[in-house]
């Protein structure tokens, strides 16, 4: 052989180990726009197939199932860190004849509170809700509800390839990954502002799970993932058994099925109102046009220099004080993510991690002009109350915390906000933090605040009441829902609310004007919740 063969050889050989050692079980993805389209839809026809989704129409299901949810995951437990369990209980239901879809689910807090809803969803734009707890149904209309229902749908894997292959120029296949289970193939599903990641099971063909970034209060860019059961067996229809959700990389949610079924829909028991709940009247149609623009909340002063913001964002009120030179804001209020839908949406319509607060602190300016807000007081670490801190860190404010939020203010400093930024992102100034046990001061004069930590509570760890000791003002967050006159607490809130009535009694407290986080924006009274505790029989 010549010097110009084996120079051809050892070329030739390279070639071979080079793809050799690159070759895996994971194939490239097509290398054209088309080819790619088309491998990312075969991979969602295949799975359609699987489910037993014929080409036209889709089966109607009842799904009811158990399992447990983690309400530290979404900072609604007992503490920051940790895990807080508790049972859980679900259903759902599709009758393709009406396209009505129902969701319902049912669990208690460490606190005794309950929540018991169900939500059914009828096209185009209605919502109908049942509240099992408290024994009163609403049936209202709004544009916003045809995309809630949308999802809600997709938490059903038959529902969601519909609507994949329904969105057909934007779908992409992405390639093979690694799973537990075995290897996956990623298919990007558009939506609307979003995309979706879905993984198929590339050995069987079903949906394995689902994955999106969302931005999240505290949290900012944040994964969301879910994982779908093994296909039950021996039900008729091949679903899953279960899923799981994976919430910034910790278990939110885990439920397992009982019962699927496709018969009998309309009679599911998330479709039916209790006899001893009245049915509402369905709205009347809606007129043409646009729809009204949202009120803009205003501080309202109820004692000199003393403000609350009824409905800063719905069902949230919260209070700021001037002292003099300054000023201190109770709260750092966000929205509330449903993180049963997919995506997660957020209850206040259009709100980022920080958009509330910002208002918040928008009207604080409007009210006080540019007197600095020295201080933002923190009743507790759940979400909704202290979401939109880094708006208040933006503004150079010292956060007063119980010493449990420490550790979350600073997490909530470091991460990153890219999806939605906040006023915090691009600063890198220290956040000033002070940690404080049993009660602080802030300020002096007719306006001093009394930071009371309340103590073991069953609600939250290191939770904060704000009290006026010289205008008698107190304001308490998620202990007491404020109620109207001539009304008593909800059954669900009364377990808490007695308990701090006790508990102000125990401290010899009797404020004249208690304002709280939720309920009505008007005050109770001490006379009003000592009629409860004498109701009760205390």
């Amino acid at each position: 052989m010549n010097r110009n063969g084996l120079q051809w050889l050892l070329l030739l050989n390279l070639v071979v180990s080079a793809a050799c050692l690159n070759q895996t079980d994971a194939p490239e993805p097509p290398e054209t726009t088309e080819s790619n389209y088309r491998a990312a839809r075969d991979t969602l026809l295949r799975a359609r197939q699987h489910f037993g989704v014929p080409g036209e129409g889709l089966p109607s299901l009842v799904l009811e199932g158990s399992g447990r949810l983690n309400l530290s995951a979404q900072f609604q437990g007992q503490t920051p860190g940790g895990d807080t369990w508790v049972e859980y209980r679900e259903s759902s239901a599709y009758n393709d004849d009406n396209r009505w879809l129902g969701y319902s689910q049912h669990y208690e807090r460490p606190d005794g509170s309950r929540e018991s809803l169900r939500f059914v969803y009828l096209p185009p734009d209605e919502m109908r809700l049942v509240h099992l707890v408290d024994r009163f149904a609403i049936h209202v209309s709004s544009p916003e509800f045809a995309q809630t229902r949308g999802r809600l749908a997709r938490m059903m894997p038959p529902l969601l390839l519909e609507e994949a292959l329904a969105r057909p120029s934007g779908l992409r296949y992405l390639g093979q990954r690694s799973g537990e289970g075995g290897p996956l193939d990623a298919v990007i599903m558009p939506l609307d502002g979003q995309s979706l990641t879905l993984l198929f099971d590339r050995q069987a063909g079903h949906l394995r799970g689902l994955e999106y970034l969302a931005d999240v209060p505290l949290l900012g860019d944040t994964v969301v993932a879910w994982e779908f059961f093994e296909p039950l067996s021996g039900q008729g229809l091949p679903y899953p058994s279960g899923y799981r959700i994976q919430f910034g990389g910790r278990t939110l949610q885990e439920v397992h099925y009982d019962k699927v079924t496709t018969s009998e829909v309309d009679r599911a028991d998330v479709f039916q109102i209790p006899d001893e709940i009245p049915t509402p009247q369905p709205p009347p149609p809606r007129t043409a046009g646009p729809p009204p623009s949202p009120r803009r909340p205003v501080a309202r002063e109820v004692d000199a220099g003393v403000y609350i913001v009824p409905e800063l964002r719905g069902g949230f009120h919260v209070m700021f004080v001037d002292l003099g030179e300054d000023v201190a804001a109770f709260e750092a209020p966000t929205g509330w993510l449903e993180l049963h839908q997919v995506p997660a949406s957020d209850f206040v319509p259009g709100a980022s991690s920080g958009s509330v607060s910002r208002l918040y602190i928008d009207l604080i300016r409007e009210t006080l002009g540019d007197k600095p807000i020295r201080y933002l007081a923190l009743s507790h670490h759940h979400g909704d109350h202290a979401g939109g801190l880094r708006e208040f860190l933006a503004e150079g404010s010292t956060i007063v915390t119980a010493a449990q939020m420490t550790s979350l203010v600073e997490r909530a400093v470091e991460r990153p906000h890219t999806l939605d930024p906040d006023s915090r992102a691009g600063q890198s100034t220290p956040a000033r933090i002070e940690v404080f046990s049993g009660a602080r001061t802030l300020g002096e004069g007719p306006n001093r605040i009394e930071l009371i930590e309340y103590e073991e509570n069953d609600h939250a760890q290191g939770l904060t009441i704000m009290y006026l000791p010289e205008r008698s003002i107190l304001y308490v967050a998620d202990l007491v829902y404020a109620w109207p006159e001539g009304r008593r607490p909800h059954a669900s809130h009364l377990p808490s609310t007695r308990r701090f009535a006790q508990w102000l009694r125990a401290r010899d407290l009797r404020p004249e004007r208690i304002y709280t986080s939720h309920g009505t924006a008007s005050p109770l009274s001490w006379e009003r919740l000592q009629q409860v505790l004498e109701a009760d029989g205390d």
